[in-house]
């Protein structure tokens, strides 16, 4: 209700100014025309002509920077015109799709059979997946690494946390289904960020979002391949900005935790560490076996939708394995419960449906709970016997057996046994969470010399190979763009 009042004082506000700025611009150029002749007819209104242009011309460089601010264009001179290149440039970003394959795999091209396709796809992929409970305890088992100490009370969210909170917010961001931008939460913070702290404390008192908070507005990003297919579209979810603020504060809580419960090769989402530590080491480790002839084996694994597949079963059992504070996991089960979606195709929504598995590509949090879901199966590779994994010199008898940024994992191997080992890894993860890896997509990495048969599932590349976004070649050298 505070919401619907908010969205229409403002509403009524833009109304009248929009109202006002017509008036304004029919004023001046009925001005303009009147000088004009009388100009002409021999009178002296110089001045009135220029200062009616003048008028007319800020009112015009008004409208171009917020055209060019709808737009969302990057790399815009300041002073650039808003010509009709310009705007058919902004209208070319958001291009209709025309068709797309349904579930039967058949391609439909009627509006009302492309929404419908795209509410079932969604629907069954955020649907809970078949798992298997004994190999997902098995996984569960082999964490050693917890909190300890974990803190019993439930502290409330503070006016200081939720202050950084919202402040982070990119306010050039959508607005999710309530229609509130975040530059609206910054403008006007002082005057409510008492009232949004007590509606915190009250959702957590009572165990449930607003409906709002609990809804949220898919719109998709084109991937490669066949955009028919809807697996080649990435979903991001348009939140409201008061669960993004809610959830960036529990981020700041939840990244204190990490750096107990996830190892070093994990370097995503976690303070202090850095993506680059892990492509320096790959790369040494693809110099070193070139230089020796060391044989190695790199699978970079290739995940289908793999925020979207989490199952949120799993997800509870493993905060609760880590020995996560109860409060944490008291509210990541309130941002997952009872909550819904529409996919947006073509300006139109689709019907809602529920979201029972996966993490909102979105949320603030999202990445945190993936390399948290995630943590079982790295460290399933790092203690099997069959993964030795690879020695470098200096390394301190340390062994180079995984590297990860998120979802982007590769494996180390360095003979047959060890590749099984790992593809048997990947199999029982799948059957125990749902996950799904493309075998066509993923890629195994030979160098050095090889003296044994190697039979795997997956494709075998001995001259590039990208891993953690990085071409690498069997030189060993690295392309110098990120993918």
């Amino acid at each position: 209700m505070v919401k619907d009042r908010v969205k229409g004082y403002f509403g009524g506000v833009g109304r009248r100014k929009a109202r006002e700025k017509r008036a304004s611009f029919n004023h001046h150029n009925k001005a303009l025309l009147r000088h004009s002749l009388l100009q002409l007819e021999g009178f002296e209104v110089a001045r009135e002509l220029s200062e009616t242009k003048e008028h007319l011309a800020t009112l015009y460089r008004e409208e171009q920077k917020k055209s060019q601010y709808r737009s969302k264009l990057q790399g815009l001179e300041e002073d650039e015109k808003c010509t009709r290149y310009f705007f058919r440039k902004a209208r070319s970003r958001q291009k209709p799709i025309l068709s797309l394959y349904n579930s039967q795999g058949d391609s439909v091209k009627n509006s009302a059979d492309i929404l419908r396709a795209a509410g079932d796809f969604y629907g069954r992929l955020y649907d809970t997946k078949p798992a298997d409970g004994d190999l997902a305890t098995a996984f569960l088992e082999g964490l050693n690494r917890v909190i300890k100490g974990g803190e019993s009370e439930d502290p409330e969210m503070s006016i200081e946390e939720l202050t950084r909170a919202v402040h982070s917010i990119n306010k050039q961001k959508a607005a999710g289904p309530d229609g509130i931008p975040g530059e609206f939460y910054q403008t006007f913070w002082d005057l409510i960020k008492n009232d949004v702290a007590e509606v915190f404390q009250a959702i957590n008192r009572e165990r449930r979002l607003g409906e709002s908070m609990r809804q949220s507005t898919i719109t998709l990003i084109p991937k490669k391949g066949d955009l028919k297919d809807l697996r080649n579209w990435r979903p991001i979810n348009l939140l409201s900005v008061d669960y993004k603020i809610m959830t960036k504060a529990l981020t700041k809580r939840f990244q204190s935790h990490l750096p107990t419960v996830i190892a070093a090769d994990q370097t995503c989402s976690i303070p202090e560490r850095s993506i680059n530590d892990n492509l320096l080491l790959v790369k040494d480790v693809i110099l070193h076996s070139q230089e020796r002839g060391s044989p190695l084996g790199l699978l970079s694994l290739d995940q289908e939708k793999a925020f979207d597949r989490v199952s949120h079963g799993f997800l509870q059992r493993v905060l609760k394995k880590m020995n996560f504070p109860q409060h944490l996991i008291n509210w990541t089960n309130l941002c997952y419960q009872n909550i819904s979606s529409r996919v947006l195709v073509n300006n139109i929504l689709t019907d809602p449906f529920p979201i029972r598995s996966g993490v909102r590509q979105g949320c603030p949090l999202a990445p945190l709970l993936y390399v948290i879901y995630l943590e079982p199966f790295l460290e399933r590779i790092r203690t099997s016997p069959g993964i030795p994994g690879y020695q470098l010199p200096g390394a301190g008898g340390e062994r180079l057996r995984v590297v990860a940024y998120m979802d982007d994992i590769t494996i180390v191997g360095t003979d047959s046994r060890s590749i099984t080992t790992a593809t048997k890894a990947v199999d029982d993860y799948c059957a125990a969470t749902g996950a799904l890896v493309n075998r066509g997509k993923s890629e195994l990495f030979l160098s050095g010399h090889w003296h044994e048969t190697l039979t795997t599932s997956f494709p075998v590349k001995t001259e590039t190979i990208k891993l953690l976004g990085i071409t690498f070649q069997r030189d060993g050298g690295g392309s110098t763009s990120w993918a």
